[in-house]
């Protein structure tokens, strides 16, 4: 599998400023495992290409984070994958095409999975010893409910076909949700599917411990969903990215970035699109709880009024590519 990944620089790299927890040894050892790497970062482009000539790396690109889809469109890879710091590099990375994964998500190389590697450059299992890659990966799915499966109060983009498919393919399936065990057991056994698991989310730790995976997985909507993923130590994707399901990549091998970009499920059929809209703090909605929480959002309003700025003086900078 050919992956291209984007780093973004302050606040990610461990030479960014403030330093973030993705180092240069990470960053050399995906490059030595034949990833295509490169930075696009609100620095200007010489200061970007500066950075990487001081530190001894030559990168395939280094671009501003808002031309994202140029370096998409320059090389050809299975996995487009840009990880930073902020609301904005997210918001960069989906309008194009490109999967997205917080700094200290980063810091983990789940790349590292998708390529079968372990860190020393062999296969190995999550207990550390060495293995042959001579049966399918093994891919536990955790599901959040309320805003993130279409049964969900608010529904979310993640659909029952969606869960179904992942079972058929072998996934572990299950959720874990502030509802009460009880709720969530009649909503699969409404909807017809047989899980693996319930529980709530802060117990997730006790979903790895009893389940044997080759990658953990939790799906939500909210900020707190992801604290208790990273806390159980699974990776953790929102809820709108879920829904391009990227686990039927990382099972077949045989998917196109511009297949998980798109949300569409390869030889599935499916033909739902999961577009991401231009932000636009006019879209907020006050919680009627919180008068400084933005429902539409979920996050305080003055994020998404700093993000708003911040997106609107980006789009005025300059761009550029190695």
């Amino acid at each position: 599998m050919k992956i291209l990944l984007s780093i973004d620089i302050d606040g990610t790299l461990e030479t960014g400023d403030p330093p973030g927890p993705v180092t240069l040894d990470m960053v050399r050892r995906a490059r030595d495992m034949g990833c295509i790497i490169g930075s696009a970062s609100d620095r200007s482009i010489t200061s970007q290409k500066i950075m990487w000539e001081k530190i001894g790396i030559e990168p395939d690109f280094v671009s501003n984070k808002h031309v994202l889809a140029d370096i998409k469109q320059k090389f050809e890879a299975d996995y487009y994958l840009h990880m930073g710091d902020r609301e904005l590099d997210r918001q960069f990375a989906l309008e194009a095409g490109f999967d997205f994964i917080w700094m200290d998500e980063a810091a983990t190389e789940p790349w590292l999975i998708k390529l079968g590697m372990g860190k020393d450059g062999e296969s190995i299992t999550d207990s550390g010893e060495t293995k042959k890659n001579d049966g399918p990966m093994k891919i536990l799915l955790s599901f959040d409910i309320d805003g993130t499966l279409e049964t969900g109060d608010p529904p979310g983009p993640v659909t029952l076909d969606m869960v179904r498919r992942a079972r058929d393919m072998g996934c572990i399936i299950g959720s874990a949700s502030d509802r009460a065990i009880t709720s969530q057991n009649l909503m699969w056994e409404k909807s017809n599917i047989e899980v693996e698991f319930v529980c709530n989310k802060h117990l997730l730790t006790d979903i790895k411990q009893k389940f044997e995976a080759d990658y953990y997985l939790h799906l939500g909507d909210r900020e707190l969903d992801r604290q208790y993923a990273l806390e159980a130590e699974f990776d953790f994707m929102w809820q709108d990215e879920a829904a391009t399901e990227p686990w039927i990549a990382m099972l077949t091998g045989e998917s196109s970035g511009s297949d998980l970009s798109a949300g569409i499920a390869p030889g599935s059929g499916a033909s739902r699109l999961v577009l991401q809209s231009p932000f636009d703090s006019a879209d907020c909605k006050i919680a009627d709880n919180d008068s400084n929480w933005c429902a539409s959002h979920h996050r305080p309003t003055w994020e998404c009024q700093s993000y708003e700025a911040k997106l609107r003086a980006s789009q005025g900078a300059d761009d550029g590519l190695a």
